[in-house]
């Protein structure tokens, strides 16, 4: 089973939050083996990292993610979101109350 372990808020350069990372682990006694959870600010999985630093993105109506490369979870993230982003570590509670979408 894996369980959520630590969050990131996900902030482009001008310091606004575009999406949130969230690192899964499993718990087990082998080595730990887990992945980012990339998500929107609606908590919708855009795309995952696993523990080599690869980068999937999620695309509407494909049986397959697009794989994106490789790099830190910093710059998969970027590229899972579109654009450069710093990694700010954030409370697991926050990300429990997304925002509410405006119609």
């Amino acid at each position: 089973a894996t369980a959520p372990m630590r969050a990131w808020a996900a902030q482009g350069p001008d310091g606004a939050t575009l999406g949130y990372v969230v690192r899964f682990a499993e718990d087990g006694p082998q080595a730990p083996r887990g992945f980012f959870s990339v998500r929107n600010l609606y908590q919708q999985e855009l795309g995952l990292v696993d523990d080599l630093g690869r980068s999937w993105r999620f695309e509407a109506h494909q049986a397959e993610p697009t794989w994106l490369g490789t790099g830190s979870v910093a710059e998969a993230t970027g590229r899972i979101l579109g654009q450069p982003v710093e990694l700010v570590e954030a409370p697991l509670a926050s990300l429990s109350n997304p925002p509410t979408a405006e119609n």
